[in-house]
């Protein structure tokens, strides 16, 4: 039999489409398969919103509030099922299905514990004058500016080596240099993509919501939800020895977390000890912008940005660097062994 070019052309196209796509595309309907599930935790509690992929030639789908999944239309072969939720180990499993079965496959899913804990210090929310309201520090620190704030939580103390170190352990990452002592000390030698990654390994893994403060956050938290204070927990620069580790008094070291007076709400070494990585992008006129919107809600910073943002002084720091509307930007990759972070947990 002779075939003309362009039959032949189509003929070779089909056949190439019927190769390359799914397995049970052309069965008849009483052939194709299925695999279903519902996938729950170990307490036998369904679990909404579990991403389930399969492989081969489908989309992922999402489990219902029944914590149901399925795939329809399946041809006969082998298929794996994987199934994953923040703050769960991946769950994936691979079978052989029979072409017009419906096969049951229920996923158990193990919640993640890393084992790094948090004290938590909860801020109401409000409205405070974010920046110098003293007019004493850098241009950058003004104007003054309205900003109101939803709740949040903040970490009590500085993300020390003992939580760090445990991140770093469970994911491979190369250990921080330190200063000679580890422990309960605050982390140094930290980029603000170290600092990052800790937050998003922490809310997968914990199923919480766990980022850098921004800005306002962190500055509306030293001044214990907007006091009138220069530094966190006090006004007085003969007083800041009682609260913070500084040029003056640190013999040019860190000391573990908490060790000098918290401010008002508990929250300690916001000023001294190390600089703190905030989320926001670096803008000199940012604050302009902000008071030319009038009040500005749960600022963000600037939408761009090369540098990001240090705040809270160091124990190299003089006592005006510690001030708490000092600004200090920085590339997101330059570490120091003065330089660390703490972090936010959205309610």
């Amino acid at each position: 039999m002779r075939y003309s070019a362009g039959l032949l052309i189509v003929l070779l196209f089909s056949s190439y489409l019927f190769q390359a796509c799914d397995p049970g595309m052309f069965l008849p309907v009483s052939d194709y398969a299925t695999i279903k599930g519902v996938v729950m935790n170990t307490s036998g509690e369904t679990l909404q919103g579990v991403t389930i992929t399969i492989d081969p030639w489908r989309n992922p789908v999402t489990t219902d509030k029944s914590g149901s999944y399925a795939f329809y239309d399946l041809g006969q072969g082998t298929y794996t099922v994987t199934a994953s939720l923040p703050g769960y180990h991946v769950e994936s499993r691979t079978f052989y299905i029979r072409r017009g079965k419906v096969t049951q496959n229920d996923i158990i899913m193990n919640k993640v514990t890393s084992g790094i804990t948090f004290s938590w210090s909860e801020l109401p929310g409000g409205v405070f004058a974010m920046g110098d309201i003293y007019q004493e520090g850098d241009a950058d620190e003004l104007p003054v500016h309205p900003v109101r704030l939803s709740p949040f939580s903040i970490s009590t103390f500085e993300i020390t080596y003992i939580q760090y170190d445990e991140f770093c352990q469970q994911t491979g990452r190369p250990l921080p240099r330190d200063n000679g002592i580890r422990g309960a000390r605050p982390v140094v030698n930290i980029t603000w993509l170290d600092a990052d990654a800790f937050c998003k390994w922490i809310s997968f893994h914990q199923g919480i919501v766990v980022r850098l403060p921004t800005e306002a956050e962190w500055e509306y938290a030293a001044r214990s939800g907007g006091d009138s204070t220069r530094y966190s927990g006090t006004n007085e620069t003969a007083q800041l020895m009682n609260y913070a580790w500084y040029l003056d008094n640190s013999g040019g070291k860190t000391y573990p977390v908490q060790g000098k007076f918290s401010n008002r709400l508990g929250i300690a070494d916001m000023s001294g000890n190390v600089w703190e990585w905030v989320q926001d992008s670096y803008s000199a006129s940012y604050y302009q912008e902000c008071l030319d919107s009038a009040e500005v809600t749960n600022p963000r910073g600037p939408v761009s940005g090369v540098y990001k943002i240090l705040r809270g002084g160091s124990y190299r720091s003089s006592a005006a660097n510690c001030r708490v509307f000092n600004r200090q930007n920085m590339n997101p990759d330059y570490y120091s062994h003065d330089v660390g972070f703490r972090v936010v947990k959205i309610n």
